[in-house]
């Protein structure tokens, strides 16, 4: 399989995905991992970067929290016979210190009850996501590669807008942790 193809398909349909984002008046741009702008005219696109859709979600999780997406593939090896996209929705850049074992708590009780992905905090950067991996076939037409990107971004975005609310209440105080694994207790959600 063409590396250069596979990298080129990558970026096309993302750019599509972008512009569907920019019609609906959501601010998105395709961009290389370090941020910078993809140049059309680079003959070897897939040099040692990453290409990312990154897309601001104005009030994604509660009004008033924007969260930041990043979708991308994980980079492609010659024997893989899977591709892996990769979704991750950043709720918050600098979780409050002395909020994380509330937050942690929280985020183990969503967790067990969420169907796909799950909400993290990376500890070292104080930054809580929500991270999706899909994998699918390939190779794929550009419509159905399309296709599939849309299934699980609307999954991961989906869960976003579904649970994160919690956590961000959580992390400004309002709502305790143990609210949250009481809110998914098993017997609570039987009865």
């Amino acid at each position: 399989m063409n590396i250069e193809k596979i990298y080129r398909q990558r970026r096309n349909v993302l750019r599509v995905l972008a512009d569907e984002f920019g019609s609906e008046m959501v601010p998105a741009k395709v961009v290389r991992s370090d941020g910078t702008d993809i140049d059309d005219s680079d003959p070897q696109i897939y040099a040692g970067t990453t290409q990312i859709l990154t897309v601001l979600f104005e009030d994604l999780t509660s009004q008033g929290i924007d969260a930041i997406g990043e979708f991308f593939f994980i980079p492609y090896k010659e024997d893989d016979d899977m591709q892996i996209f990769q979704n991750v929705i950043t709720l918050d850049e600098e979780v409050e210190e002395e909020m994380l074992p509330e937050i942690l708590l929280a985020i183990t009780a969503l967790n067990n009850v969420i169907p796909v992905g799950s909400f993290g905090v990376d500890l070292a950067q104080r930054r809580m996501a929500y991270r999706h991996s899909y994998e699918m076939p390939f190779p794929l037409s550009d419509s159905d590669l399309k296709n599939f990107l849309d299934l699980c971004m609307g999954m991961a975005v989906s869960m976003v807008k579904e649970f994160a609310y919690l956590l961000a209440e959580v992390a400004d105080g309002s709502r305790s942790a143990e609210s949250v694994v009481q809110l998914f207790d098993s017997d609570q959600i039987l009865q």
